[in-house]
């Protein structure tokens, strides 16, 4: 019996000199991530890995054409309404698959002629730009569009100013929560238009694992929930999906405008394509960082999530999935 004490006594010091600490500390850890205090160093290890990948081949079935500082001095700002109309139908004469115009309707000022930019709405590849989030904020599209030819370019950054996260779709914030009402990001009207184009999809699908999730044929886009990976009650009041960006120094095919104009171009580099027209001038629209290659203006994160989508169909590349809570 003696024994038997004695043995309970030197675990019983055992458990206060490792057990009873270890379990504080393990304690301390988990009240840290619960609350969120471990966040900022788990995005910081989720960005580092991302940008540890291998070097991926360009994407050329995405070309971005890039307004940039000295063509803003050429054009003007806002957007001489006439020089972006020649723009879209210089481009449209190479039969890309899709353009998109990553330029919102208060960037562009209106000529004398007032049905120039809406005659581009009889192109049925054309998809134009709207600001939907907040509602206090809104920017309508441009005027004679339909809604299927009509995007929402917002963007979710996370408090360290990076982005992570994009948008796939919302409800009309000041409109009443009906089917009419629900808007999809450019994003998403870019990589269906392409994906039904070259027939692998005929629609947008909900998912089969998250039924409130977009699925593009056999590619289920995960959702971003309150508790996904390293967030800790982050706002998801819309379909979000993680970002995968692109690695390596030019993701994607960049076109200037004097490259456009002067047609110094292998022409088949538009033909069939996804053509995304946007500006580049940091000035005008600042440059956001993203994990893989730093800083990236606008049109290049809209490249990216366009790619990601589209890669994941027809190249079964890998989206980004984290355990459940």
């Amino acid at each position: 019996m003696q024994r038997i004490w004695q043995q309970l006594k030197i675990n019983l010091s055992n458990w206060q000199v490792w057990a009873l600490p270890g379990t504080v500390v393990m304690g301390l850890v988990v009240a840290a991530r619960l609350t969120g205090s471990l966040q900022g160093l788990e995005l910081f290890a989720f960005d580092s890995f991302l940008r540890w990948r291998p070097t991926e081949p360009q994407d050329d079935r995405i070309v971005l054409v890039g307004i940039d500082e000295a063509d803003m001095k050429k054009t003007g700002y806002p957007i001489a309404e006439q020089s972006l109309v020649n723009l879209l139908t210089r481009i449209e004469t190479y039969q890309p698959a899709s353009v998109g115009v990553h330029i919102f309707q208060n960037q562009i000022a209106p000529s004398g002629n007032s049905q120039s930019f809406s005659s581009l709405s009889r192109n049925p590849n054309l998809f134009v730009s709207e600001k939907i989030l907040p509602a206090a904020e809104q920017i309508p599209p441009p005027t004679g569009f339909d809604a299927e030819q009509i995007g929402f370019i917002d963007i979710v950054p996370d408090s360290d100013n990076s982005l992570r996260r994009v948008i796939l779709g919302t409800y009309d914030p000041i409109k009443e929560q009906t089917f009419k009402n629900y808007k999809f990001s450019l994003t998403v009207r870019l990589a269906e238009s392409y994906l039904k184009k070259i027939g692998k999809i005929e629609k947008i699908d909900n998912g089969l694992r998250d039924p409130a999730a977009m699925r593009f044929g056999s590619a289920e886009l995960p959702r971003v929930l309150p508790d996904t990976g390293a967030y800790v009650r982050v706002d998801n009041g819309n379909p979000q999906t993680l970002l995968n960006p692109r690695t390596g120094e030019q993701p994607f095919r960049y076109l200037s405008i004097q490259q456009l104009q002067s047609g110094s171009f292998d022409p088949s580099w538009l033909r069939d394509r996804i053509v995304i027209v946007g500006i580049t001038d940091p000035k005008i629209r600042p440059n956001i960082p993203i994990a893989t290659t730093g800083d990236n203006n606008s049109l290049q994160i809209q490249a990216h999530a366009v790619s990601q989508i589209i890669s994941a169909v027809l190249d079964g590349r890998m989206l980004i999935r984290t355990w459940s809570k």
